[in-house]
């Protein structure tokens, strides 16, 4: 019951994925993403916010996947190792380099009961 609901949520949520990518990163990831950070950082610190979410029935199911989902943007926009980024940088790097489905699984979830 509650993988359909989700999925029906996802359905609804795709026409507007990517209507204000920037905005809503901006908005989902600076309740942890608080100074600049090379990548290794800032996968650790969204993947440390999502395991603490009190929203997701199993963060240990869902926070994996959000975290790969935010690497593959790293990985597609050859991100070096040491490049530090600040809110709004990492938040370009999602807009131009995510897919439909990875703006979905990325903009769509504000893992700590903040509306979006």
């Amino acid at each position: 019951m509650k993988l359909a609901l989700f999925a029906s949520l996802l359905f609804v949520a795709v026409p507007f994925a990517t209507s204000d990518t920037v905005e809503v990163c901006e908005t989902n990831a600076g309740r942890w993403f608080t100074q600049k950070m090379t990548k290794d950082a800032i996968v650790s610190k969204a993947s440390a916010h999502c395991m603490k979410s009190k929203n997701l029935p199993n963060p240990s199911v869902y926070c994996p996947s959000y975290v790969k989902t935010i690497e593959e943007q790293f990985n597609r926009a050859q991100a070096t190792k040491d490049k530090m980024y600040s809110l709004k940088e990492f938040c370009d790097v999602i807009d131009k380099h995510a897919e439909q489905k990875d703006h979905v699984a990325i903009d769509h979830h504000a893992l700590d009961g903040g509306e979006l």
